[in-house]
């Protein structure tokens, strides 16, 4: 099967593309299998999930509102899943 991979942002309410590919910087060559994404409320960043091959560790990006990748770190299997932790709920 035959598939093209894209980082694009469309506008939900005008269903306008924004853009094909919201990472400016090249970090999507690295990437296998983007799994899971959550763009942060308040700052912007932009997180994104590799889930690799499915049976080892994957990746969680970190790109800021520019595309540029900020940090990466190492997740387990399949990360796909994200939770933001308010003050009041620590």
């Amino acid at each position: 099967m035959d598939y093209e991979i894209t980082y694009g942002i469309v506008n939900v309410h005008t269903k306008e593309v924004i853009t094909r590919n919201f990472i400016t910087d090249g970090t999507e060559a690295g990437i296998r299998i983007p799994y899971g994404i959550l763009v942060h409320p308040y700052t912007k960043d932009i997180y994104l999930t590799d889930a690799g091959n499915y049976v080892t560790p994957g990746v969680l990006y970190c790109f800021d509102k520019k595309g540029t990748k900020k940090w990466n770190v190492t997740t387990g299997d399949i990360p796909a899943h994200f939770v933001f932790l308010t003050e009041e709920t620590q």
